[in-house]
């Protein structure tokens, strides 16, 4: 799989076939999120695979996703986050979106869902744990999955094409920030050139992960390109949700560089938590080149 095709071509599925997973494609999906536990190794993250999605969907229709609109489907992937360190929170969404990307290769088709505002109440009836955050759709799509030529059929996180419904009240187009846009110079605000950063071997790689998933299409990453790595900045960092975005684009970012050859990690930087609130942006990790 080539990740740079796979996340520009990306699709949200909000419509499925009301039909069972074959109990192979199953025990795959369990299967890894055993892996992911194993990998991740945080207690404060936990993942399930939840069979019973016609009763989820019944108690959360209305109450969970964009504007209340909750997406029905067969299966469900649930991911429980008991702490909001922004530490927890990017972890959280890195590790599962290497499990949606391990689903979606089966043939299946994933969405994420919002869960934050549903009452501990349902949560506790549901799931057995007030600690689930979000869930991810899963099942074969309703419709047939190809890229379309309307711009009313964008998803309305302007992150992917949507097959089936648009929430009410979303936006019908899409707009991704420029390269230039996301990448600084040596300090925040400094722009640097395509040019700069296509002779660095860079200019590919910032161009794929601005298709990165994103809520309400923040896009809340900002690079500082320095001598030999690069600082990833967020912006408004009081929004525990841009740390959701930001554990998702830091997963495609480390395997994009993979296959252009560039090796490394993301380090997570220490964030004084009590000045969080004042700040417009700040500084989250750094990835050597």
């Amino acid at each position: 799989m080539r990740y740079n095709k796979f996340l520009k071509e990306r699709i949200s599925v909000r419509e499925y076939k009301d039909k069972k997973i074959d109990d192979n494609l199953k025990e795959n999906i369990k299967e890894n999120i055993n892996l992911i536990h194993k990998k991740c190794r945080d207690n404060n993250i936990k993942l399930s695979f939840l069979e019973d999605g016609n009763k989820i969907y019944e108690k959360l229709e209305g109450k969970a996703g964009y504007s209340g609109v909750m997406i029905k489907s067969p299966y469900y992937i649930g991911l429980e986050i008991k702490e909001k360190d922004y530490k927890t929170l990017i972890s959280s969404a890195y590790f599962t979106e290497s499990l949606i990307t391990e689903i979606e290769n089966l043939g299946l088709g994933t969405c994420w869902i919002d869960v934050n505002d549903v009452s501990d109440e349902i949560k506790k009836e549901l799931f057995s744990s007030i600690h689930l955050k979000y869930l991810i759709s899963i099942g074969y799509p309703k419709h047939k999955i190809k890229q379309m030529d309307s711009p009313k059929e964008f998803d309305y996180l302007g992150k992917r094409w949507i097959v089936g419904k648009r929430p009410a009240g979303s936006s019908p187009t899409s707009s991704r920030l420029s390269v230039e846009e996301i990448v600084y110079k040596e300090k925040w605000g400094n722009k640097i050139g395509t040019n700069e950063l296509e002779n660095r071997g860079l200019l590919d790689l910032f161009y794929y992960v601005r298709y990165t998933p994103s809520h309400l299409n923040k896009q809340p990453w900002r690079f500082i390109l320095e001598n030999n790595k690069i600082v990833l900045n967020t912006i408004e960092p009081k929004d525990k949700k841009n740390f959701i975005d930001l554990g998702i684009m830091m997963y495609y970012f480390e395997n994009i560089a993979k296959e252009m050859g560039i090796t490394g990690n993301w380090k997570l930087l220490d964030i004084n938590s009590e000045n969080v609130e004042d700040k417009d942006y700040i500084a989250i990790g750094e990835f050597k080149i």
